[in-house]
């Protein structure tokens, strides 16, 4: 939650937003999230959305940490 622990955010190098594919079963909008990061990093910063469970989006998180060869 951005809004709730906004230091950690602004202080951080990568933004992970994960659990994408329960988003819609525990009301949260995943929109809302990143309008919220973009709006507090100034949109500097990217947030990466994943579903870790599906699959989705884990390549990405693993290239923005630079784990991934190129």
């Amino acid at each position: 939650m951005v809004r709730k622990h906004h230091q950690i955010f602004l202080h951080s190098d990568i933004a992970v937003l994960n659990k994408m594919d329960i988003a819609d079963a525990v009301g949260v909008d995943p929109q809302v999230i990143i309008g919220d990061y973009a709006k507090l990093t100034g949109g500097v910063k990217k947030i990466i959305t994943a579903s870790a469970k599906k699959g989705e989006g884990v390549d990405d998180v693993i290239a923005a940490l630079g784990l991934l060869e190129a």
